[in-house]
């Protein structure tokens, strides 16, 4: 937790591997991974982390079922397993009558669900959440973090929220604050 501006996006950046810290080193696992090439990253970080957004990022292109489906399609194609996997997601939260719909016809809200989907499509042991409801308005919001929690326990997997939001950290187990660019 911490004002806009601190750091809250690249320590999350640098967790997930998108970015990298210009000195020290992350460990996954017992594994540095800033220094790793590519491909070593990419499987080690594959089914260890996924990432949400502030923004969805979904492909405009792709109906809101292939989005979800996204790490299925590029792993193996397409498959009558991860379509009823990704249909049983859609049903969960009540919009399975959206599979085939694209995603700019849906509210930000149904947006930012559709992408936790596909962070959870094949579930991490962490699941990072970069102000995930920082578009968002209250209502929607306070949907998002319940449904990221729900998927906590779900998948009994880590959970790490940055936000400036003081009711949502609250909701969490542990609340850190990066002051002077330091984690206290």
């Amino acid at each position: 937790m911490a004002p806009s501006g601190t750091g809250k996006s690249t320590l999350l950046h640098m967790l997930a591997g998108i970015d990298h810290p210009s000195s020290g080193s992350i460990s996954l696992d017992n594994q540095e991974n800033s220094n790793q090439c590519f491909h070593k990253k990419t499987e080690l970080l594959k089914n260890s982390i996924s990432i949400v957004l502030q923004q969805p990022y979904l492909i405009n292109e792709l109906t809101v079922l292939e989005n979800i489906m996204l790490k299925g399609i590029i792993e193996h194609g397409h498959t009558n397993k991860d379509m009823l996997h990704a249909l049983q997601l859609l049903k969960e939260i009540g919009l399975e009558n959206r599979a085939h719909s694209l995603p700019n016809s849906l509210s930000g809200g149904q947006q930012q669900k559709i992408s936790i989907l596909r962070a959870i499509f094949r579930p991490p042991h962490f699941l990072l959440a970069d102000e995930p409801t920082g578009n968002l308005d209250k209502s929607s919001g306070n949907q998002i973090i319940e449904l990221l929690l729900q998927y906590q326990k779900k998948y009994a997997m880590g959970l790490i929220i940055s936000t400036h939001d003081t009711n949502i950290a609250k909701q969490c187990n542990t609340i850190v604050q990066i002051e002077n660019q330091k984690l206290i």
